[in-house]
């Protein structure tokens, strides 16, 4: 049987509110409806929890991912004002002089754990998509490197990766 967006989701949704701090769950997403999906409830469940929300998204993509929030129910503006979401391009988080640095990735994930937890908050949850390291990464040992220690700081902080791969943009082997 093939899911569909609207009968994947509730299923989905399942198991994020199963996730935990240290997690580092992956979603493999075929459609942008099943993209959305799951990041509005990556992120409800996180604002639910007291958790600080960060999605990191392409330069271009901020205004459309505000409007994903916001028609999902999510009061965007609210939430950032008060400091529980953030909404910032990857190349703040993952970026040094437009090179992909994953020392700069970790140390800004490091901070953002600190900062979270001296604010009050349970934790972090941090949102990927993670389409940007198919146009700027050609070695794709080195992404499979990075996420290994993105694993190994997931244990050393209060933090929650969810990383977001389309399937058509990464080659089976990754």
């Amino acid at each position: 049987m093939t899911l569909q967006p609207d009968n994947l989701l509730p299923r989905l949704t399942e198991e994020l509110e199963r996730i935990q701090v240290h997690d580092h769950p992956c979603l493999l997403y075929e459609t942008p409806a099943e993209q959305a999906g799951a990041s509005a409830a990556f992120v409800q469940i996180g604002l639910a929890r007291h958790e600080r929300c960060i999605y990191l998204v392409a330069a271009d993509g901020e205004e459309a991912v505000w409007q994903m929030l916001r028609d999902a129910g999510i009061a965007v503006e609210e939430a950032i004002l008060s400091g529980a979401l953030s909404i910032c391009s990857v190349r703040d988080f993952y970026f040094e002089d437009e090179v992909f640095n994953p020392k700069k990735a970790v140390a800004t994930f490091e901070h953002a754990a600190e900062s979270a937890q001296a604010s009050g908050y349970a934790a972090v949850r941090i949102l990927c998509d993670m389409s940007w390291a198919s146009e700027t990464i050609l070695d794709f040992h080195a992404l499979i490197s990075y996420e290994v220690r993105v694993n190994q700081i997931l244990q050393e902080r209060d933090l929650i990766i969810f990383c977001q791969y389309d399937r058509k943009r990464f080659p089976a082997e990754t």
